[in-house]
């Protein structure tokens, strides 16, 4: 779920294995990690917990049931995201600028 890629890629996998869902229930996070961007230059917690989430429900609206349901689960155990990530400038280009 830390890559658009990759949850594209398991969106499509629902997509081929079901004709429809109930249910869509997000419950992605991220507590701790050593690395904090993703491979698409995100703030890894940001990635998961949000966009990932986004992207998936998103693909998977055409097989939702018109009576069906998303629901979407967070968490207040969360470190604090890299904010700089956040607005496109990362660790790498601030320091660049510099």
């Amino acid at each position: 779920m830390s890559s658009v890629s990759a949850t594209k890629d398991f969106a499509q996998a629902v997509l081929n294995s079901h004709s429809y869902l109930d249910v869509l229930i997000n419950n992605a996070g991220i507590l701790k990690t050593l690395d904090t961007r993703t491979e698409d230059d995100f703030d890894v917690r940001f990635a998961v917990n949000t966009s990932a989430l986004f992207v998936l429900t998103h693909c998977l609206l055409p097989i939702i049931q018109n009576n069906g349901r998303i629901v979407n689960l967070s968490s207040a155990a969360q470190s604090p995201i890299d904010e700089s990530l956040l607005c496109g400038r990362s660790q790498t280009s601030n320091a660049m600028q510099a």
